[in-house]
C-alpha cells in the first residue's frame, strides 16, 4: 500500500515539473518562482493532499481495527 502511494505522488510530482516546465518553454518571457508554480500547479498540489488524507484515513483505520482485535 505505501508502495503505491509512493508511486502515485511521485507520478504527481513529475507531471507537476512537466507541465510547469512546458508552460515556462511556451512563454519565453515567463520566469521561474515559486510563487507562480503554486499558482499554476493548484490542481495537482489538492490531488496530493487529498492523496495523503485518504492514506491516513485508511492508516487509521486499519490501526484501530488492530487495536480493536488487540483487545478483544
Amino acid at each position: 500500500m505505501r508502495l503505491l502511494f509512493y508511486m502515485k505522488n511521485t507520478i504527481l510530482g513529475y507531471a507537476m515539473i512537466h507541465e510547469y516546465r512546458i508552460y515556462l518553454d511556451d512563454h519565453y518571457k515567463a520566469r521561474y518562482s515559486f510563487r507562480d508554480f503554486i499558482k499554476r500547479e493548484r490542481f495537482y498540489i489538492y490531488l496530493f493532499f487529498a492523496s495523503i488524507f485518504i492514506f491516513l484515513t485508511n492508516l487509521f483505520i486499519i490501526w484501530s481495527e488492530f487495536r480493536i482485535e488487540w483487545m478483544n
